[in-house]
């Protein structure tokens, strides 16, 4: 499977650095999807699909920069009904799995579910849990990025958060990206995305993530009361 997605991503620029960060991400939520599928006790065939749903997760992004030139979903597509639409419309999701249709719904709701603000549309309780796995994934390497990898550089801007962004946190929800207004505002939405984490087994390790992201910045007066508020719901699920 990774070699015949190499092969898919060798049709656009590898030497670009967004392609390769992209690429990158999709492999480590491949991952990322069997370790914790396996740890949470999913048969075989669910660990053998929770990775393929990993690594598909993404494939509208590469086509999304080619032809947008942007990762922006606000300024070009949404990039998870993109992926849908190069895996099913376009029907290479049969270049991946070419031998089996049973799994079709499942991995077309999970993936165009992944990036959404809520789970939309999904009925089966089996579906439902892949949805809110490739979720958890997603976010979890995000925050690793962010974290390990400086996909977030210290700086911080002069300026306190948005009200509509503080009031989301503040509430325990994730943050609707369309309130967002600079890059104090884009950091506090990624701290905010515990309050989606669905697997509690996830939380020490998200823990970890956000004391590493809060401890890097340049001004963190700014985040003192997003960052208490995300403490206490993490301890308060944890006890």
């Amino acid at each position: 499977m990774k070699e015949k997605f190499y092969d898919y991503v060798s049709n656009y620029d590898l030497s670009n650095p967004d392609v390769q960060l992209k690429y990158h991400h999709s492999l480590r939520v491949m991952e990322l999807s069997k370790k914790y599928a396996e740890k949470l006790d999913f048969s075989e065939e669910e660990v053998w699909l929770a990775s393929i749903i990993g690594l598909l997760h993404d494939l509208g992004r590469f086509e999304q920069l080619k032809v947008y030139h942007t990762y922006n979903d606000h300024k070009s597509i949404d990039h998870a009904d993109y992926s849908v639409e190069q895996l099913f419309d376009k029907q290479l999701i049969r270049y991946f799995i070419p031998s089996t249709r049973n799994y079709d719904q499942i991995i077309k709701q999970a993936i165009q579910n992944h990036n959404k603000k809520e789970i939309m549309e999904v009925k089966d309780e089996v579906t439902m849990k892949f949805c809110y796995f490739i979720r958890d994934m997603d976010k979890l390497d995000i925050y690793y990025n962010m974290a390990i990898l400086g996909g977030i550089k210290s700086e911080t801007e002069k300026v306190p958060i948005s009200n509509a962004v503080l009031e989301a946190i503040r509430n325990r929800k994730t943050v609707d990206t369309n309130d967002r207004k600079g890059k104090n505002d884009f950091i506090a939405t990624i701290l905010a995305f515990v309050f989606d984490i669905h697997y509690d087994m996830l939380l020490p390790q998200v823990k970890e993530y956000i004391d590493i992201i809060y401890h890097k910045l340049e001004d963190q007066s700014y985040f003192e009361e997003v960052n208490q508020i995300i403490q206490q719901y993490i301890e308060e699920r944890m006890r």
